[in-house]
């Protein structure tokens, strides 16, 4: 569902209910509702499909020619089936084993697609599935996340402006004395307050537990001077 910048914020001036343009501009708003997307990517990432037609080698180049999606330092790999099932036949689809049928490896500043096992003939296809961010891009700007974990969404970035209240009456607090220094305190504790619930608002949506730690991915780097099923190889965890 393509959403557009405009109807983000609208939704966050209604969590942001009281808060006013004096406190917190709509470019810091705009600022925090791309900083929750950026996060809400690497919580729940958008998916991008890829079919790639073998060359006879065991080396596959991944670079946003080929993966137009891909994001380097962000994406990874998820699944590789191949040969990619030919759906009109009604063919199984078969998948390649992480570590043992397929690798990450780097040389210099290539990055490629090794398969031990493999060599895919030009008549074959790999069908490949791998994590891309969302972003906001067009004019008017707009991203297309599902529509069901838009108001999370907002609401994150809500808890994100909330955040940078606090901390700026925070700040104010620590030059001011006197009555005045009450008045602060009071508006920095409200904040990060209300950042923290409606923190928790986008994290129960997302099933991600109150300590915030969600198990790792592993990606599996490849030294050719050792067997795939070697446990003493080198692992990278993204």
């Amino acid at each position: 569902m393509s959403i557009e910048i405009q109807t983000f914020i609208d939704q966050l001036e209604r969590e942001l209910k009281g808060i006013k343009d004096t406190e917190l501009d709509e470019p810091d708003r705009v600022e925090h509702i791309k900083a929750a997307l950026e996060k809400y990517s690497r919580d729940r990432p958008d998916e991008a499909h890829l079919d790639k037609a073998g060359d006879g080698g065991k080396y596959y180049e991944i670079n946003t020619t080929t993966f137009t999606s891909w994001v380097e330092g962000f994406s990874r790999i998820l699944k590789i089936e191949y040969p990619a099932a030919t759906i009109a036949d009604d063919e199984r689809p078969r998948f390649l084993l992480p570590a043992h049928d397929w690798a990450l490896y780097w040389e210099e500043t290539k990055h490629y697609l090794y398969l031990p096992n493999h060599a895919p003939k030009s008549s074959e296809e790999m069908r490949i599935t791998y994590t891309t961010p969302y972003a906001f891009s067009g004019s008017p700007e707009e991203v297309d996340i599902p529509a069901q974990d838009f108001y999370a969404l907002c609401a994150l970035a809500a808890s994100y402006c909330c955040g940078a209240l606090a901390a700026k009456y925070g700040q104010t607090l620590d030059s001011t004395i006197g009555a005045d220094a009450v008045q602060y305190g009071s508006k920095s504790g409200r904040y990060e307050r209300r950042a923290d619930k409606l923190l928790q608002k986008y994290n129960d949506h997302m099933g991600i537990p109150k300590s915030g730690v969600k198990a790792s991915s592993v990606i599996h780097e490849w030294d050719p001077g050792r067997p795939a099923m070697d446990p003493r190889r080198r692992r990278r965890v993204r």
